[in-house]
């Protein structure tokens, strides 16, 4: 797996000015206000502080934290927003939504363990200038309520944030780089100023131009990540880039290993790129954690694969739904971690529920066998058909259309060998599935869904044989020893117990014995039954024992 990364197009030279341009606060997405002034009411808890008041485009939040003196601790509520409310300059009152972040309520508040937590209210205009924080109406089942009730809570005016701005901007003139990278900041997610990403882009270039490193990473993405390129040149971005990285920013390194990876914009080199790559993930990136567990699972290393698998999960991004799946597949194999269907099946489900296709299509061969599950064909074949109805990779889709004409070939509440067909053909159809030209094949053969048609039979399973699939492979060999044609009989069993088909190897191991087709070899008859024995195979077990092949083994 690669990252993204857009094909460079033609280079543009910087030409655009960021100065001398009118500020307006219309259309902005947020304001913050960090330490605002606020009056307290009388007897008003001295314990508790606004840290930081937020108005953006949904909500309003506040932020608190309460720290007593009391060396007992204090008891306070769970869910603050229960009882407390604003009333704003603009007569209106907002309702409190959720309380977020308590870890510490009740009685283990206590002046070493500080209650950090926040409140969502509705959202105020921007235009407010200064609001109360007020108690509402008593709650059953709160004893007393604490006195949180600050007045005249102090937000910017248009007047303060155009002071900011400028003060901002007359800095960022100077070559001030943490000024500019600020202002890039307002500008890219509409902080106090209308949102616009050009101008943005601006300020982190005059901010990069000034030597800040982060300034620098936002450069090298917004050149990478663009189609029309006018911020840089593809020399500059690729020096910034490599500057991030050198200085530790995992996107950086993990971006960087891309483009060694695929050789754009530097000389391909694989060792580079695994280099970045690993270093991503010690700098907490999730791509590069993921990166690092498929390594590990390649080499064979499927313990730590499972541990980076779980680092990246614990990012929570995008991802992790990728994480997930691979990780319920090593508990589905048990490979790395102790072997584990239910733990798999968890895996699988919030990879599904995470949008991840491939995670969808694990759930329902879960609910399809009933592994870590009860056995539920109606979901299975559920997330197959939106599976089919919304992925545009073929070989998804293929193995969705497949896994459908297995479950309407059985025999339960879907059987339909009509449809079973019908999926099947599709499935060929659209990439040739080697697994659907068995099935169908074996249908020809059977004369099951479909009139019996030896020819059309050999036709499929050698199509599906010749792609190298182990259970197509037998029964051909089957198909040949049937029609007596013992020599091509005994080249598909070998081809398949190569491939380590227990049944393939059973019948293998006969030929040897009796020299038919091939010349008489008890020793290869031995090693062959005894490897379809460790398998499992019952027929292997019995002749092993009748035949007393135990006493042939070299």
């Amino acid at each position: 797996m690669r990252i993204l990364i857009i094909t460079i197009l033609t280079m543009f030279t910087l030409s655009a000015s960021i100065y001398g341009q009118r500020r307006s606060i219309k259309d902005i997405k947020s304001i913050e206000v960090t330490q605002p002034e606020a009056k307290r009411t009388q007897g008003c808890d001295q314990a508790l502080q606004i840290i930081k008041i937020t108005i953006d485009t949904e909500y309003t939040r506040i932020d608190f934290v309460y720290r007593p003196d009391n060396p007992y601790g204090v008891n306070i509520p769970r869910q603050p927003h229960l009882y407390l409310q604003i009333k704003a300059d603009d007569g209106n009152i907002y309702k409190a939504l959720q309380t977020g972040g308590m870890k510490n309520y009740g009685n283990n508040v206590k002046p070493d363990k500080p209650e950090w937590f926040s409140v969502i209210f509705e959202k105020m205009p921007f235009d407010i200038i200064a609001f109360d924080l007020v108690e509402g109406k008593p709650i059953e089942g709160v004893y007393k309520l604490p006195k949180w009730n600050f007045y005249d809570v102090r937000i910017k005016t248009e007047k303060q944030i155009r002071a900011e701005i400028n003060q901002l901007e007359k800095k960022a003139e100077k070559g001030d780089a943490d000024a500019a990278f600020e202002l890039g900041q307002k500008y890219e997610i509409g902080k106090e100023v209308a949102q616009n990403i050009d101008q943005a882009n601006q300020y982190y270039l005059r901010s990069a131009q000034n030597g800040n490193v982060e300034a620098k990473e936002k450069v090298a993405f917004a050149y990478f990540t663009s189609e029309s390129r006018t911020i840089t040149t593809l020399e500059l971005a690729t020096s910034y880039l490599i500057d991030a990285a050198k200085n530790g920013s995992g996107s950086a390194q993990a971006y960087l290993g891309g483009l060694y990876e695929i050789g754009a914009s530097l000389e391909k080199n694989l060792e580079e790129s695994a280099k970045w790559y690993e270093a991503s993930a010690y700098s907490g990136n999730s791509y590069g954690q993921f990166w690092l567990a498929q390594k590990s699972k390649k080499n064979g290393d499927y313990a730590s694969a499972a541990q980076w698998y779980g680092k990246a999960i614990a990012q929570e991004d995008y991802i992790t739904p990728y994480a997930q799946n691979s990780l319920g597949e090593l508990y589905y194999f048990g490979r790395g971690v102790e072997q584990s269907y239910e733990t798999a099946f968890l895996w699988f489900q919030k990879s599904a529920n995470n949008g991840h296709l491939n995670g969808k299509s694990s759930l329902a061969h879960m609910y399809e066998y009933g592994y870590g599950t009860s056995q539920d064909n109606e979901t299975a074949v559920d997330l197959y058909e939106d599976i089919i109805a919304t992925v545009d990779n073929d070989d998804l889709k293929s193995s969705s259309l497949n896994a459908l004409g297995n479950i309407y070939s059985r025999e339960n509440s879907f059987y339909n060998l009509e449809k079973a067909v019908n999926y099947y053909q599709k499935a060929i159809t659209l990439n040739s599935n080697i697994y659907s030209m068995y099935s169908i094949g074996k249908m020809y053969n059977d004369g099951k869904g479909v009139l019996k048609n030896p020819a059309k039979a050999k036709e499929y399973l050698e199509q599906s044989a010749q792609s190298g699939y182990n259970a197509a492979q037998y029964e051909l060999g089957l198909l040949y020893k049937a029609s007596k044609d013992l020599q091509s009989a005994l080249k598909w069993f070998e081809r398949s117990a190569e491939n380590d088909y227990a049944a393939a190897q059973y019948e293998l191991g006969l030929m040897y014995f009796y020299g038919k087709g091939v010349a008489k070899n008890n020793g290869t008859a031995a090693q062959w039954i005894e490897k379809a024995y460790n398998a499992g195979n019952e027929d292997a077990k019995k002749v092993w024992n009748g035949l007393e092949l135990w006493k042939y083994k070299q």
